[in-house]
């Protein structure tokens, strides 16, 4: 290495094995991973080099990252509580709300009013919201709703203009600036610059509640609010807000809404589900490989030898060290930071995914309309790009396209003008697309909360009752594989409690044998499949 510096791991590999041929790939990772002799830059293909005597640090040497600074709130200083003794909401409160809603709400009250509500996306949280902003409204009370983002500030005006049009609505952000209203829906970012406006707010709804135990967002959940309910599909957070901020604010999660739940209450439609797995290409093998490992051996620095404990807020401890210089500790941080993007940015990109959209582009034909979930700006561009090259109208719905323009995409789709939608992240929350039947996931759902809402957005109920159709796909090998990943198993079961019907395909899968499944009834599935040639693992990888 000290002749031929900059090479990568396997690079070395080869070397050694021409030397010592019982020496594997494996063996060679494991040194330089494992030593402080050896260091790289952490490009994606690490490039090692020698670090001559470079001292080791015992766990004791380490200065453990700072924990983050949280805001103090809590139950203790909470305002008066609007109601009178014995008071019971009347049926007006209460109307309209499903068996799930009800006893939510129920829940909800008899904790005092407080609480964080879990509920899958699409089973109608906000409904569940509306009777508690009523309820606080007939004490004389005043509401407030706090979201974080401008389309979720316009859903939910134009959600309580229609329920509740005689009460005075305000709206904070996205160019409003309406506070002294009996209701009020404001954005997060503009609401903390405000928040001496608000100080007799008797009831807030924090709707995504999960992103509000950052620092900055914390300080918008105002202590002298008695009423306060928490609203998101899945309490986590990579750090240890929800421990430090959320449940001493909001108190325990009152009650959880699962698919079972939802579909239970027919607030969800009925939904076929395909799971199909996707090779990845030797060039990216060789690449997640690498990443794997260089994760692999800096974790076991980290936890074995710089004293940060496995599970908990792991991540965030190690996004801590990271960004210290805590010497070759803060290195073994960066160090799995880097493998952790660079195995990210294969799954995320891996060309049979995308290849595996164009296998299905006839999904969004006819009166089928969908969305394709990427993890990635570059992929949706180069899906929508794919999908127009075989006849569907497709728009490309990322961060980098205004706002207007957004809008004017996804009124598109309900009209029937495209026939379909895709986009990184930017309708993971908070956007309501009825009539959406069909889905397609090729990007990494790292998060419950992410997978949830993903599906939620097929799932919502349709005008016309037809069933949704989606279909997810997963690297092989990798840890989005739920035959090698336990982990993984847990969001296949999120899938089985959304889907009537579900079917892992595993590698072995044709077209012609994804769309009999998804449309069992259609006479017209022959035509569906593009290429049937090939088995899909060779297919993919053409």
């Amino acid at each position: 290495m000290s002749a031929e510096p900059g090479l990568t791991g396997r690079q070395y590999a080869n070397k050694a094995k021409a030397a010592f041929p019982d020496v594997t790939r494996k063996d060679v990772n494991r040194c330089l991973y494992s030593s402080a002799l050896f260091h790289t830059p952490g490009s994606e293909i690490p490039a090692w080099h020698v670090t001559a005597n470079r001292p080791r640090a015992r766990p004791a040497d380490v200065i453990q990252p700072p924990e983050p600074q949280h805001p103090r709130v809590g139950f203790a200083e909470r305002g008066n509580s609007p109601f009178p003794a014995g008071y019971v909401a009347d049926a007006e409160t209460k109307r309209g709300l499903s068996r799930w809603q009800l006893e939510a709400y129920e829940s909800w009250v008899a904790n005092d009013r407080s609480g964080i509500v879990e509920a899958v996306t699409g089973a109608g949280k906000s409904r569940l919201a509306l009777a508690a902003i009523k309820e606080i409204l007939t004490v004389g009370g005043r509401a407030l709703v706090v979201v974080p983002s401008k389309a979720l500030l316009h859903q939910w005006a134009s959600l309580i203009r229609t329920e509740l049009p005689n009460q005075e609505l305000g709206r904070l952000g996205a160019g409003h600036q309406v506070f002294a209203a009996r209701i009020t829906v404001a954005v997060v970012h503009t609401l903390v610059r405000n928040l001496a406006r608000f100080a007799d707010v008797a009831l807030i709804v924090a709707d995504e509640v999960h992103g509000y135990g950052a620092p900055v967002f914390a300080t918008a959940l105002l202590s002298s609010s008695f009423g306060r309910l928490g609203l998101t599909a899945t309490l986590e957070r990579t750090d240890d807000a929800v421990d430090q901020v959320l449940r001493p604010y909001f108190g325990k999660s009152v009650y959880t809404c699962n698919f079972s739940t939802a579909r239970r209450d027919g607030r969800i439609a009925p939904a076929r589900i395909a799971l199909l797995g996707v090779p990845l290409a030797e060039d990216e093998r060789e690449v997640h490989d690498e990443a794997v490992e260089r994760k692999r051996m800096a974790k076991f620095e980290l936890t074995n030898n710089y004293g940060i404990e496995p599970k908990d807020n792991f991540f965030a401890s190690v996004s801590r060290l990271a960004a210290s210089d805590e010497g070759p500790a803060s290195e073994f941080a960066r160090l799995y930071l880097a493998g952790r993007s660079a195995e990210s940015n294969i799954l995320a990109n891996a060309r049979g995914k995308r290849r595996l959209v164009r296998k299905f582009s006839n999904l969004f034909k006819g009166d089928h309309r969908g969305l394709i979930f990427c993890e990635r700006i570059a992929a949706a561009d180069e899906v929508a790009d794919m999908l127009g090259q075989d006849g569907v109208r497709a728009k490309a719905l990322t961060s980098r396209v205004p706002q207007p323009l957004r809008e004017t995409y996804l009124s598109q789709l309900l009209t029937g003008e495209i026939d379909a939608v895709t986009c990184a992240t930017a309708l993971d929350q908070g956007i309501d697309i009825p009539d959406i039947d069909t889905a397609i996931i090729i990007g990494s759902n790292q998060q419950k909360r992410q997978m949830i809402q993903r599906l939620g957005r097929a799932l919502r109920t349709k005008r016309d009752n037809r069933s949704a159709r989606i279909v997810i796909a997963y690297a092989m090998d990798t840890w989005e594989d739920p035959m090698t990943n336990g982990h993984r198993r847990e969001f296949v079961q999120i899938a089985k409690e959304a889907a009537e019907n579900l079917r892992d395909f595993g590698a072995e899968w044709s077209p012609r044998e994804v769309f009999q499944f998804l449309d069992p009834e259609s006479e017209s599935n022959a035509r569906y499949a593009l290429s049937d040639e090939l088995p899909m693992h060779t297919a993919l990888l053409a």
